[in-house]
This record gives structure tokens, C-alpha cells and sequence, in this order.
């Protein structure tokens, strides 16, 4: 997994502000599953992904 350098540094929601917060703002590498094989082969552990997506705000 990568992620870029730039961040949103604000929580999304001020008012309803958590103790527990992971910001997954960045770009994320993903796979389509379409076979539903992922979890079985443990692609969360090592996998190649060919596609990115930017994610602005969780």
C-alpha cells in the first residue's frame, strides 16, 4: 500500500470527534475481485494491485 505525501490535515467532522481516528486519506492500490478469490488467497498479505485510486477523505 502506498500513500502519497499530501494529507487533508482536518478531521472530517470537528463536532463529532472520536478517540480513536485513522485518517486513510491518500492513494491506495486495489484489486478488482470479481472471482472472489481475494480473502483466500490472502491477497491482503502480498498481492501485486494494478489499480490506484485516491482517496480524499475516508
Amino acid at each position: 500500500m502506498n500513500h502519497v505525501s499530501f494529507y487533508r490535515p482536518e478531521y472530517p467532522r470537528p463536532q463529532f470527534v472520536r478517540k480513536s481516528f485513522l485518517d486513510l486519506n491518500g492513494e491506495w492500490e486495489f484489486e478488482f475481485d470479481d472471482n472472489n478469490i481475494g480473502m483466500k488467497e490472502k491477497w491482503f498479505e502480498k498481492h501485486d494491485f494494478s489499480r490506484r485510486i485516491v482517496v480524499p477523505l475516508s
